[in-house]
Order: C-alpha cells, then structure tokens, then sequence
C-alpha cells in the first residue's frame, strides 16, 4: 500500500474538526420567552455577564489556525452585548465569516454599523407565522414593526 495515498491520523481526523463556532457572547436578553432560560424574567436580579471582546479577538488568529471559517454569534441577545460592531469586525478582519442570531429588537439600530463591520448573515429568530403570537411569545411589543424594519434596512445595505 502507498503511504503517500493513506492519510495521517491527523489529517483524517482534520476533515472532522467543525469550520463553525457558534459563540454566546451574553446571557441578557430583553424578551421574555417562556421557552428560554435567558427571558427577562428569569434572569431578573442576576448580574449580566458579555464576554470579553478583547479575549476574543486575542483568540481569532488560533480558531483560524484550527480551521474555523465561521463564527455565529448568539446569546442570549447578542445586540445588547456592547462590544458586538467590534467582535464582528475582528472577525471579518481575521478572514473569517461572522453571523449572528438576533431577536430583531436592535437590528433597526444596528444594521448599518453590523454590515460597515462585515457582518456576512443576520438570522431573526420567529416563533409563529402569526406576528401577533409571536410578540406576545416574546413579551415585546411591537416587535414584529421592529423585525420587519431591521431586515428592511439590513437588505436596503
């Protein structure tokens, strides 16, 4: 058998390693889900806690070493995270793809400044087809107007 044609251990267990790294960057959110264990009222008096943006910029050029391509960026609401323009924009600068799954609430606000830093997907998480029960899942009002006016300025970029 030619060795040159069997592949290392290594490089099997390459084609194995995820090109993916879902990060939750805060356990705060402003929607109160009854399904989630990151509603406003669950949380209510607990310290809010983000993840350090400086960390995580120290550690991109290692995840890109490892073979991360993508990295997905969740919380809680990853919106309210106050370094989040400046995660996605190391990200990007990195050469990696950054995404994120968002409640909609901030989007309206922060759509201009998410696409200036490179954010390459914006995911709105819906609970029904009906934007009624899903404000009311959500414990927001006027959140589907919120949705509707983030997407509309996220695709307008």
């Amino acid at each position: 058998m030619d060795a040159k044609a069997t592949p290392t251990v290594r490089e099997h267990a390459a084609a194995f390693i995820p090109a993916v790294l879902d990060f939750s960057v805060t356990d705060y959110c402003q929607a109160d889900c009854d399904f989630c264990g990151f509603a406003r009222s669950k949380m209510r008096g607990k310290p809010r806690r983000f993840a350090d943006g400086e960390a995580f910029a120290r550690a991109l050029p290692i995840l890109e070493r490892r073979g991360i391509r993508n990295i997905n960026f969740h919380g809680g609401e990853p919106l309210l995270h106050p370094q989040i323009i400046e995660m996605v924009a190391a990200t990007r600068d990195a050469g990696l793809k950054p995404s994120l799954i968002t409640n909609g609430w901030k989007l309206p606000e922060k759509a201009d400044a998410l696409a200036a830093a490179g954010l390459q997907a914006a995911l709105v998480s819906i609970d029904s087809a009906d934007m009624a029960v899903h404000d009311r899942n959500r414990g927001l009002r006027g959140g589907s107007q919120r949705i509707e006016r983030g997407i509309a300025r996220i695709k307008a970029l």
